[in-house]
């Protein structure tokens, strides 16, 4: 970039990135909380003057980033919209009988009034996995109850399948050995 009566070109450019960024975080002022990079956090306040963007992650940790990096990175707003679905696989054994295993999963979700009955609950086998049958299980929720929610059913489905008689699996391998020359290989 080249100067022009004494000013540094680049350095403008900086300067107008930045205050176009805090700018565009100004008109999405509705996010409670976004991803930048792999961190997860929520903003606090975007600042022209200084340019920065201050967030807090949910264990409380403050970072403070250049509006310009916030503003070019991909925005996910997880509180924004209402309801959401919670998103959980619970894995059975081969051996478990898989109607009682839904059924067990399905009477989880509705005995909770804090989910909703529309749009109805998704519970249905997803996948022949190496070590288990997993089920998938997509209920949705106000998003102010979200995660307690998917705490309480997580360890609801644990307890209760293992109640009807299911098991949860933990991964394993079949290791076969083949008699080579006389001795195991």
């Amino acid at each position: 970039m080249e100067s022009i009566a004494g000013v540094d070109g680049s350095a403008i450019m900086n300067q107008l990135s930045e205050i176009i960024a805090t700018c565009g975080l100004s008109v999405v002022g509705a996010i409670v909380v976004l991803i930048v990079g792999r961190v997860a956090a929520g903003i606090i306040r975007a600042s022209v003057r200084k340019g920065l963007t201050t967030m807090h992650t949910p264990d409380n940790v403050r970072i403070v980033v250049p509006n310009a990096s916030v503003y070019g990175q991909t925005i996910k707003n997880f509180t924004a919209n209402d309801p959401r679905r919670n998103d959980l696989v619970i894995g059975i054994s081969y051996a478990d009988d898989i109607g009682r295993a839904v059924e067990t999963i399905s009477r989880c979700v509705t005995s909770d009034s804090r989910f909703l009955k529309n749009p109805e609950p998704v519970i249905a086998v997803a996948e022949l996995a190496d070590s288990a049958v997993n089920i998938v299980v997509r209920p949705w929720c106000r998003t102010e109850d979200y995660w307690d929610l998917r705490f309480d059913l997580t360890r609801r489905i644990k307890e209760q399948i293992e109640a009807a008689g299911c098991s949860i699996p933990l991964p394993q391998r079949d290791v076969h050995l083949h008699q080579v020359g006389g001795s195991a290989a």
